[in-house]
């Protein structure tokens, strides 16, 4: 069964132990439960991409500042990110 609290927390719980619940909780039905329960966000590609960056392609560039690698290999792993995480 599923309950709310007067501070709008949602609560699952076996009538039973409906005592533990905190004061003033009432019954609600599953549809309402379920429009209570947050929205599940998309995932924030650009912080993914920049974490991607800064391991794989940043220090790829920097060889290739030393001469180490290509400026080509370099753009190929920063396409390969860009696709991964759009």
């Amino acid at each position: 069964m599923h309950y709310k609290a007067p501070d709008n927390s949602l609560h699952f719980i076996e009538p039973e132990y409906t005592h533990l619940l905190p004061t003033g909780s009432v019954q609600i039905t599953d549809a309402e439960a379920e429009a209570m329960r947050p929205a599940l966000s998309a995932p924030d590609y650009s912080a993914m991409r920049k974490a991607a960056f800064t391991v794989e392609s940043d220090p790829i560039f920097f060889l290739s500042q030393r001469g180490e690698a290509t400026q080509q290999e370099w753009l190929d792993k920063v396409a390969e990110i860009k696709a991964r995480w759009p």
